[in-house]
């Protein structure tokens, strides 16, 4: 939901649906894997359940998309530049228009990690709330942050 761009969401990722191996095997074509049948009763029950998988990921990505939409630097048209950050971190800066600018981190090898960047402010993760320092930015497993540097600034 970072990058540049509309961002499109597979109807099965916003429910946490599973593959489906066994459409795989009855079919013989692989792309079924992703076809699983949901039953509407079922999956009404499951997003009304506080806490079930499906009411949990339904909501995360909720959430990810309300910060989106309250983000000027993750406007679709906004600037974005990849960042160098080694093979454990991903990340790219996002700039708006008005010069606003966010940096998205995402720790992708699933062990904690600390990246400094060039940038002497701080900011504040919009995904957490967490004031952070971009000379240590500490990322637990599989963490993503966008940091509002603007924010960090005024």
């Amino acid at each position: 939901l970072s990058f540049a761009g509309v961002p499109a969401l597979y109807f099965h990722s916003l429910f946490g649906t599973r593959g489906d191996p066994q459409a795989v095997q009855r079919t013989g074509h692989l792309r079924s894997i992703n076809r699983q049948k949901l039953n509407r009763i079922e999956l009404e029950s499951e997003m009304a359940t506080a806490g079930s998988i499906r009411a949990q990921i339904f909501g995360g990505l909720g959430g990810l998309i309300r910060a989106r939409q309250s983000l000027e630097a993750l406007d679709p048209s906004a600037t974005q530049e990849c960042l160098d950050l080694g093979p454990q971190v991903f990340g790219m800066r996002r700039t708006a228009a008005s010069g606003r600018w966010l940096v998205c981190l995402a720790e992708v090898a699933g062990l904690p990690a600390q990246i400094s960047l060039d940038v002497s402010s701080g900011g504040v993760d919009r995904l957490s709330g967490e004031r952070v320092s971009l000379d240590a930015v500490n990322l637990a497993p599989h963490q993503a942050r966008w940091i509002d540097v603007t924010a960090g600034s005024a």
